[in-house]
Parts: C-alpha cells; structure tokens; sequence
C-alpha cells in the first residue's frame, strides 16, 4: 500500500508543472552606496512631507489662537 501511495505522488509530482518563479530582468543586486542613496532620498522627501503638514497644522493652530484671542477682547 505505501508502494502505491508513492508511485501516485510521484506521478502527481510528474503532472504538476515546474512552480519555481523566476523573475527576469526586475530583480538587482543593490550595492550598498545604491542603498545609502536611496534611504537618504526617502528620508529628503520624508522631512519635506513632514514639513508641509507641520506648518499646516501650526498655521491653523495660529488662526485659532487668534480667534480666541479676539473672542476674548470683544466678548466684554
């Protein structure tokens, strides 16, 4: 019986097609200068992104200190 059970999945194995990828052409080797460029350019555009939220949020903080202090002085 386990003669069978072997000759079917050797014969599964025959059936069932090569699923092994390979990729061509998209796969590289960085070097490690590649790599230290990259992250320095994510970290550029990361402190840019960072930047341009800050000021957004700091700026409408700003108005509403504003408002609040104009509220205050006309309340009376």
């Amino acid at each position: 019986m386990t003669e069978e059970l072997q000759q079917t999945s050797h014969q599964h194995s025959k059936l069932r097609p090569n699923t092994h990828h390979h990729r061509h052409g998209r796969h590289r080797h960085r070097d490690e200068a590649e790599i230290f460029k990259n992250k320095q350019l994510n970290a550029k555009a990361r402190r840019r992104i960072i930047a341009r939220i800050m000021f957004i949020i700091l700026s409408i903080l700003a108005i509403c200190i504003m408002a609040f202090v104009v509220w205050i002085y006309t309340a009376e």
